[in-house]
């Protein structure tokens, strides 16, 4: 199957890409969606490639910002879960910044893992 031009083999995690609306591509490049539902006792391990964009990803655990990364890591996942992030673009870091500078200790930083 193709999805945004990326083949993604039967058994992997669902990858979708939306484009954001017109007026706020200067602050998001695009949304992604990922599904997966892994067998009992199987582990999907995603090869993560260093991009100098920031994520901010939903997830049932939480919400996050994940990046600008400085090398290759990796996820494994396991079960049936899911993500919704935002590709973030430079011009969204001043307001990211903000809301985290204005953000309760107790609530999920930037510094949360992905």
């Amino acid at each position: 199957m193709m999805v945004e031009g990326f083949y993604i083999r039967p058994g992997l995690p669902e990858f979708q890409r939306i484009l954001p609306p017109e007026h706020l591509r200067q602050y998001v490049s695009w949304y992604w969606i990922s599904r997966w539902d892994i067998a009992a006792g199987r582990i999907s391990r995603q090869q993560i490639l260093p991009f100098p964009l920031m994520n901010l990803v939903v997830r049932p655990e939480g919400v996050t910002v994940a990046g600008p990364s400085r090398g290759a890591s990796h996820r494994d996942l396991r079960g049936t879960s899911w993500a919704v992030a935002a590709l973030l673009r430079p011009a969204a870091a001043p307001y990211l910044a903000s809301l985290v500078e204005s953000t309760p200790q107790r609530a999920a930083g930037p510094r949360s893992s992905y």
